[in-house]
């Protein structure tokens, strides 16, 4: 989604990576290197785990999306951003141009966790985003054991947002 087939070079010829707009699971793709942004969700109960946004195949450097990450819309709720297994965690950093996000979230009732914003997939390596993780009007989120660190503006934002639980980040 939007690089070459190792995975190590942005293509910039499509908008969006992935739209997703009914129960799916995405699992264990890369996708960056697109115009605008990595993965529009606008359907509810997503699953999205192992995936590397904005990062090359080896999590290691930045292929950004021009715009941001994973945008969650309005009414796409109960859609899982990684899970309670480390194992499942995704790697969202690199979108450092155009005040680009990592992640999104204008809808509720969703989980963010075991997440990396700003770093490469060895938790050390800073790949900043603009901002980590936002929500926009988004209510009832539950945010777990994420680690955003080395982002240029934000590591995470709450916007006109309510009854967000923020835990162990």
């Amino acid at each position: 989604y939007g690089t070459d087939a190792s995975g190590t070079t942005g293509l910039y010829g499509q908008k969006i990576g992935l739209g997703v707009d009914a129960y799916s699971d995405i699992v264990n793709n890369v996708i960056s290197g697109n115009d605008s942004l990595g993965v529009l969700i606008s359907g509810s109960n997503v699953n999205f785990f192992q995936n590397k946004v904005g990062v090359n195949a080896g999590g290691n450097a930045a292929i950004a999306n021009n715009y941001g990450g994973v945008l969650v819309q309005i009414g796409a709720n109960h859609t899982d951003i990684g899970d309670a297994l480390p194992s499942n965690r995704n790697i969202i950093s690199g979108h450092n141009l155009n005040n680009g996000f990592g992640v999104r979230i204008d809808s509720d009732s969703n989980l963010v966790a075991h997440n990396y914003f700003g770093l490469g997939s060895d938790g050390l390596t800073p790949i900043p985003n603009y901002d980590g993780l936002n929500l926009n009007d988004a209510n009832d989120n539950d945010i777990t054991n994420n680690v955003a660190s080395s982002n240029t503006n934000f590591g995470m934002s709450l916007f006109s947002s309510s009854f967000n639980t923020y835990s162990y980040n």
